[in-house]
Protein backbone atom coordinates (compact mmCIF):
# COMPACT_ATOMS: atom_id res chain seq x y z
CA UNK A 1 0.00 0.00 0.00
CA UNK A 2 1.05 3.54 -0.81
CA UNK A 3 0.54 5.79 2.21
CA UNK A 4 -1.95 8.50 1.57
CA UNK A 5 -2.54 7.79 -2.20
CA UNK A 6 -6.41 6.80 -2.14
CA UNK A 7 -6.00 5.83 -5.99
CA UNK A 8 -2.66 4.02 -6.19
CA UNK A 9 -4.13 1.80 -3.58
CA UNK A 10 -7.53 1.59 -5.22
CA UNK A 11 -9.15 -1.64 -6.62
CA UNK A 12 -11.21 0.50 -8.99
CA UNK A 13 -12.00 4.31 -9.63
CA UNK A 14 -15.08 5.34 -10.56
CA UNK A 15 -15.83 8.55 -12.94
CA UNK A 16 -19.53 10.14 -11.96
CA UNK A 17 -21.32 13.05 -13.00
CA UNK A 18 -22.60 14.91 -9.97
CA UNK A 19 -26.10 15.93 -10.21
CA UNK A 20 -26.26 18.74 -8.26
CA UNK A 21 -22.93 20.38 -10.19
CA UNK A 22 -23.01 18.46 -13.37
CA UNK A 23 -19.07 18.16 -12.94
CA UNK A 24 -17.38 14.61 -13.55
CA UNK A 25 -15.89 13.51 -10.40
CA UNK A 26 -14.08 10.57 -9.60
CA UNK A 27 -14.19 8.06 -6.16
CA UNK A 28 -11.68 5.28 -5.29
CA UNK A 29 -12.25 2.30 -4.15
CA UNK A 30 -10.06 2.56 -1.27
CA UNK A 31 -11.60 5.63 0.65
CA UNK A 32 -15.37 5.35 -0.78
CA UNK A 33 -16.03 1.76 -0.12
CA UNK A 34 -12.97 -0.21 1.61
CA UNK A 35 -12.43 2.34 4.27
CA UNK A 36 -15.70 2.06 5.30
CA UNK A 37 -16.25 -1.84 5.61
CA UNK A 38 -18.64 -0.95 2.53
CA UNK A 39 -18.08 -4.19 0.58
CA UNK A 40 -20.10 -7.20 -0.22
CA UNK A 41 -18.97 -10.70 -1.65
CA UNK A 42 -20.07 -13.44 -3.44
CA UNK A 43 -18.72 -16.73 -4.57
CA UNK A 44 -18.38 -17.10 -7.89
CA UNK A 45 -17.37 -19.98 -10.29
CA UNK A 46 -13.23 -20.08 -10.68
CA UNK A 47 -13.34 -16.31 -8.11
CA UNK A 48 -15.16 -13.71 -6.89
CA UNK A 49 -17.65 -10.77 -6.89
CA UNK A 50 -16.54 -7.99 -4.87
CA UNK A 51 -19.05 -5.47 -4.47
CA UNK A 52 -18.02 -2.17 -4.14
CA UNK A 53 -20.79 0.45 -2.21
CA UNK A 54 -19.86 3.89 -2.46
CA UNK A 55 -22.47 5.08 0.16
CA UNK A 56 -22.01 9.20 0.14
CA UNK A 57 -22.73 9.07 -3.52
CA UNK A 58 -25.02 6.17 -3.95
CA UNK A 59 -23.82 3.81 -6.62
CA UNK A 60 -22.73 -0.08 -6.40
CA UNK A 61 -20.26 -1.64 -8.55
CA UNK A 62 -20.04 -4.95 -8.85
CA UNK A 63 -16.42 -6.71 -10.15
CA UNK A 64 -15.51 -10.45 -11.08
CA UNK A 65 -12.41 -11.34 -9.85
CA UNK A 66 -11.58 -14.94 -12.08
CA UNK A 67 -8.48 -17.82 -12.28
CA UNK A 68 -9.12 -18.66 -15.71
CA UNK A 69 -6.54 -21.52 -16.57
CA UNK A 70 -3.06 -19.61 -17.13
CA UNK A 71 -4.67 -16.06 -16.66
CA UNK A 72 -6.64 -14.00 -13.94
CA UNK A 73 -8.89 -12.36 -15.19
CA UNK A 74 -11.11 -8.92 -13.73
CA UNK A 75 -14.27 -7.90 -15.23
CA UNK A 76 -17.05 -5.31 -14.54
CA UNK A 77 -20.84 -6.00 -16.57
CA UNK A 78 -22.03 -2.62 -16.78
CA UNK A 79 -26.10 -3.96 -16.21
CA UNK A 80 -25.07 -4.65 -12.65
CA UNK A 81 -24.20 -0.82 -11.94
CA UNK A 82 -26.44 0.64 -9.79
CA UNK A 83 -26.56 4.15 -8.97
CA UNK A 84 -29.49 6.63 -7.91
CA UNK A 85 -29.89 8.49 -11.37
CA UNK A 86 -28.84 11.81 -9.72
CA UNK A 87 -24.67 10.64 -9.29
CA UNK A 88 -24.87 9.12 -13.04
CA UNK A 89 -21.78 6.58 -13.51
CA UNK A 90 -19.82 7.53 -16.49
CA UNK A 91 -16.97 5.06 -16.55
CA UNK A 92 -15.04 2.74 -14.03
CA UNK A 93 -11.55 1.94 -13.94
CA UNK A 94 -9.97 -1.27 -12.95
CA UNK A 95 -6.62 -1.91 -10.73
CA UNK A 96 -5.08 1.45 -11.57
CA UNK A 97 -1.89 0.55 -10.03
CA UNK A 98 -2.04 -3.30 -10.26
CA UNK A 99 0.37 -2.94 -13.79
CA UNK A 100 2.05 -0.50 -11.97
CA UNK A 101 5.57 0.13 -9.63
CA UNK A 102 7.11 2.64 -7.44
CA UNK A 103 8.93 5.51 -9.30
CA UNK A 104 12.84 5.10 -10.40
CA UNK A 105 12.61 1.57 -10.34
CA UNK A 106 15.25 0.38 -11.83
CA UNK A 107 15.09 -1.64 -15.30
CA UNK A 108 11.66 -1.03 -15.25
CA UNK A 109 8.63 0.70 -18.02
CA UNK A 110 5.27 0.57 -18.56
CA UNK A 111 4.29 -0.69 -22.32
CA UNK A 112 1.16 0.68 -24.05
CA UNK A 113 0.31 0.32 -27.85
CA UNK A 114 1.41 3.57 -28.88
CA UNK A 115 2.39 3.39 -32.50
CA UNK A 116 4.74 0.60 -32.94
CA UNK A 117 4.98 0.42 -29.32
CA UNK A 118 6.13 3.27 -26.58
CA UNK A 119 8.34 2.45 -23.07
CA UNK A 120 7.33 5.11 -20.65
CA UNK A 121 10.07 5.81 -18.28
CA UNK A 122 8.94 5.49 -14.63
CA UNK A 123 10.71 7.95 -12.98
CA UNK A 124 9.51 11.34 -10.63
CA UNK A 125 8.50 13.96 -13.13
CA UNK A 126 6.96 16.76 -10.26
CA UNK A 127 3.81 16.17 -7.99
CA UNK A 128 1.04 15.41 -10.73
CA UNK A 129 3.50 13.47 -13.10
CA UNK A 130 1.90 12.66 -16.85
CA UNK A 131 -0.87 10.97 -17.86
CA UNK A 132 -3.16 10.76 -21.01
CA UNK A 133 -5.31 7.66 -22.33
CA UNK A 134 -6.13 6.49 -26.02
CA UNK A 135 -9.29 5.10 -26.99
CA UNK A 136 -9.17 1.63 -27.62
CA UNK A 137 -11.10 0.56 -31.28
CA UNK A 138 -12.58 4.06 -31.63
CA UNK A 139 -15.20 5.76 -29.74
CA UNK A 140 -19.01 5.00 -28.14
CA UNK A 141 -20.53 8.12 -30.02
CA UNK A 142 -23.58 7.52 -27.59
CA UNK A 143 -21.80 7.82 -24.78
CA UNK A 144 -22.41 11.95 -23.40
CA UNK A 145 -19.04 13.11 -22.77
CA UNK A 146 -18.55 15.70 -19.55
CA UNK A 147 -15.10 16.59 -20.05
CA UNK A 148 -12.75 16.72 -22.89
CA UNK A 149 -9.22 15.84 -22.50
CA UNK A 150 -6.14 15.69 -24.60
CA UNK A 151 -5.82 11.77 -26.26
CA UNK A 152 -2.96 10.45 -28.45
CA UNK A 153 -4.01 9.02 -31.76
CA UNK A 154 -6.34 5.87 -31.83
CA UNK A 155 -5.61 2.57 -30.47
CA UNK A 156 -5.76 -0.88 -32.29
CA UNK A 157 -3.97 -2.74 -29.96
CA UNK A 158 -5.95 -3.53 -26.83
CA UNK A 159 -2.73 -4.80 -24.49
CA UNK A 160 -0.75 -2.71 -22.03
CA UNK A 161 1.89 -3.83 -19.41
CA UNK A 162 4.50 -3.79 -17.03
CA UNK A 163 8.12 -4.94 -16.90
CA UNK A 164 10.59 -4.56 -13.56
CA UNK A 165 13.51 -7.01 -13.78
CA UNK A 166 13.44 -10.55 -15.18
CA UNK A 167 9.27 -10.23 -14.66
CA UNK A 168 6.75 -8.72 -16.82
CA UNK A 169 2.50 -8.69 -16.55
CA UNK A 170 0.33 -7.83 -19.47
CA UNK A 171 -3.21 -6.77 -19.28
CA UNK A 172 -5.49 -7.11 -22.46
CA UNK A 173 -8.88 -5.90 -23.08
CA UNK A 174 -11.13 -8.67 -24.54
CA UNK A 175 -14.80 -6.98 -24.40
CA UNK A 176 -16.36 -3.72 -23.74
CA UNK A 177 -13.73 -2.44 -26.46
CA UNK A 178 -16.05 0.26 -28.00
CA UNK A 179 -16.03 1.96 -24.92
CA UNK A 180 -12.51 1.52 -23.44
CA UNK A 181 -9.39 3.25 -23.24
CA UNK A 182 -6.21 2.32 -22.17
CA UNK A 183 -5.06 5.09 -19.29
CA UNK A 184 -1.91 5.91 -17.73
CA UNK A 185 0.20 8.21 -14.90
CA UNK A 186 3.50 8.59 -14.87
CA UNK A 187 5.72 9.97 -12.72
CA UNK A 188 3.80 11.08 -10.14
CA UNK A 189 5.20 12.65 -6.57
CA UNK A 190 1.89 12.44 -5.03
CA UNK A 191 1.56 8.53 -5.63
CA UNK A 192 5.30 7.97 -5.70
CA UNK A 193 4.05 5.30 -8.19
CA UNK A 194 3.78 4.96 -12.12
CA UNK A 195 0.77 2.74 -13.89
CA UNK A 196 -1.15 1.52 -16.57
CA UNK A 197 -4.82 0.77 -16.49
CA UNK A 198 -7.84 0.20 -18.47
CA UNK A 199 -10.95 2.16 -17.62
CA UNK A 200 -14.78 1.64 -19.40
Amino acid sequence: LIKNSAIANAAITVTYQDGSTLAEKEISSSTGAVENGNLYFQEIDNGIRIIYDFVTEQILVPVEYKIEENRFSISVNPKQIADDGVNKVTGVSIAPFLYGMKNNTEDSYLFIPDGSGALLNVRDIDLVGKSGSMEVFGDDLTITKFNYTNKTQQCHLPVFGVKTGDDALVGIIESGAEAAAICWNVGSNNTISSGAYSKF
